[in-house]
C-alpha cells in the first residue's frame, strides 16, 4: 500500500483478495530481512527500538486497512469491470463487506453449492497463515470469527490459535459472558 494510505482501485481489490486468501502473501521478506539486520547491527537504542517497531509493523498485515480500501474502491471497479457480488464470494469476500462495499442491496442465503465449494476451499488455509492473520488484529476475537474471516478448519484454527497463546502474543480471556446463542459460549481472545 502507499505510504499515504491510499490505494488506486485494482490494488485495493487486489490487496483484499491476497489477504484473504492468505495474508503472508502481503509481507516483503526482503524488507523484513533488512529491517531485522539493521535492527541488530544498530549501535544506539533508540534507533534500534524504532527498527524494531518497523520490524514489527512490517510483519503484520493490518486487515482492517485492507478491507477499507477494497470497501472504497470495489464497487466502481467492479462495475467497471463487469464483476458481480457472486465472483467475489468465490474468494470468500463476506457478504457483510461485500454489502458494506455497496455490492449487495438485500441479503441473499448461499446455495449449498456455493456453501460446499467455500468449505473445501477455505479448508486449505494453513495454521502459519491463521497466525498471521490473528497477530495483524486489535481487540478481541473468537476462534469462530477467525474462520468466517479467512477459512480453515476448526482444528488449523484451533492449532494456530493455541500456538499464539503458548508464545505470549494473544491472550485467552474465557467464554463470552452474557453469551444467549445456540450452545457453550465461545472463548474470546485478546491480541496483546
Amino acid at each position: 500500500m502507499p505510504p499515504d494510505g491510499r490505494s488506486d482501485p485494482e490494488t485495493a481489490v487486489r490487496n483484499y483478495l491476497l489477504f484473504l486468501d492468505d495474508p503472508t502473501k502481503l509481507v516483503d521478506q526482503t524488507r523484513i530481512e533488512q529491517l531485522r539486520q539493521n535492527a541488530q547491527h544498530a549501535q544506539d537504542p533508540i534507533e534500534r527500538l524504532k527498527l524494531y517497531a518497523e520490524l514489527h509493523r512490517a510483519e503484520c498485515c493490518d486487515e482492517h486497512s485492507y478491507r477499507a480500501e477494497f470497501i472504497r474502491h470495489a464497487k466502481t471497479w467492479a462495475d467497471a469491470n463487469h464483476i458481480d457480488a457472486d465472483a467475489f464470494r468465490q474468494l470468500h469476500v463476506d457478504d457483510s463487506v461485500l454489502r458494506s462495499a455497496g455490492l449487495l442491496g438485500t441479503t441473499r442465503r448461499p446455495t449449498k453449492h456455493h456453501q460446499q465449494a467455500s468449505l473445501s476451499t477455505r479448508s486449505s488455509v494453513t495454521a502459519e497463515s491463521i497466525k498471521t492473520y490473528v497477530r495483524s488484529l486489535n481487540g478481541t476475537f473468537t476462534m469462530a470469527d477467525i474462520q468466517s474471516r479467512i477459512g480453515g478448519s476448526p482444528m488449523t484454527v484451533r492449532k494456530g490459535v493455541q500456538a499464539l497463546v503458548g508464545e505470549g502474543t494473544i491472550k485467552r480471556l474465557g467464554p463470552i459472558r452474557d453469551w444467549h446463542g445456540r450452545g457453550r459460549a465461545p472463548i474470546a481472545f485478546e491480541v496483546n
